[in-house]
Parts: structure tokens; sequence; C-alpha cells
């Protein structure tokens, strides 16, 4: 389920993430200074809570909720020393985005270490390959959307072309590279 979750998400975060500034505009009509970088990164802190969500299942499954519920609570709480300290200090508002994906995957590192002790049968590489192996195929094939953003005019049509060459792209390598024989017959 988590690979299919995270390849899901890719096609939809990805076109999105190259043309943020023409959505905010559709969406906005005048778009705030800074507003398209907020954007992009609450999409990533997004993706990985994402992750964390399919974590936190395997979590919750062992019935010992306090232990999680306190480690990435704790770690939510401490992201607010530094993003205030940013703010006092007078760094850019960004600095307090980045905080919180940072945080976010702190949460994510600490939840796998709640997993391989708790679960001390679930093999913890193969799940962290399982979640990676997705987010690599979605990098490895980034460059071609992006092509066809940097070579289109900004517009609905370049967003409903990346949005369509995302979706085949993910899809038909999935298919072909990720999928197993036993997985690819029923479709």
């Amino acid at each position: 389920a988590s690979l299919y979750i995270v390849l899901l998400f890719g096609c939809a975060i990805i076109p999105v993430l190259l043309d943020i500034g023409f959505v905010l505009k559709m969406w906005l009509g005048i778009v705030p200074q800074k507003a398209d970088i907020f954007c992009k990164i609450m999409i990533l802190s997004t993706a990985i809570c994402t992750v964390n969500v399919i974590l936190g299942t395997c979590l919750h499954a062992t019935g010992n909720i306090k232990r999680i519920s306190f480690h990435s609570g704790t770690l939510f709480l401490i992201s607010l020393l530094p993003v205030y300290f940013f703010f006092k200090q007078g760094m850019a508002v960004e600095m307090s985005y980045w905080t919180i994906l940072f945080f976010d995957i702190c949460v994510t590192t600490m939840n796998l270490y709640n997993i391989k002790k708790q679960i001390p049968e679930l093999n913890i590489l193969k799940l962290v390959y399982t979640i990676l192996k997705p987010i690599i195929i979605i990098a490895v094939l980034f460059p071609i959307p992006y092509l066809f953003y940097v070579n289109m005019g900004e517009g609905f049509l370049r967003l409903l072309i990346i949005s369509m060459v995302n979706v085949m792209d993910i899809a038909l390598f999935s298919f072909f590279i990720i999928l197993s024989n036993q997985h690819r017959t029923p479709i």
C-alpha cells in the first residue's frame, strides 16, 4: 500500500510543484510574495507526512500509541523553538517552513526507529526500500515533465500536458519496473 500511495502522491505533486506559479495565479488572481515558495515547502512537508501516516499505521497496530505520540508530539513542540529563534533574529519567513520540514523528517526517522524497536520481526530496510523506491523513480522521471515546463509557455495547456506526461511516465515505469509479474498479471 505504501508503494501505491507514494506513486499516486507523486502523480499529483510534480505538476503542481513545477507550475505552482500558474496554479496560484489561477486560484488567487494576485499571488502574494513568496506564496510559491511556501506552497512548495508545504507540499514537500505533506509528502513526508504522507510517509509518516504509513509508518504511523504500523506503529498504531502495536497498540503502544503513548510512546509514538510522546515522541512525535515532543519533536513537533521542539520545532517551535528554532522557529521562534529565527523570527527573533529577523530571518526570512521561509526558515520557519524549512524548520517544520526538517522536523517532519526527524519524526519520520523517529517512527522508523520506533518500528524497529516495537516490531523487530519487520525488516526495516525492506520497508525503507519500499518507500524510497517510488520516490527515486519519481525523481528519475522528473526531467521529462520538466522539459515540457521549460519549453512551453505558461498556461492551462502546459499544466495539463505536464500532468498527463507525469502520470503516464510514472504509470508506465511503475508497471514495467516496480510491479512484479504477480501484480502485473491482473492488470
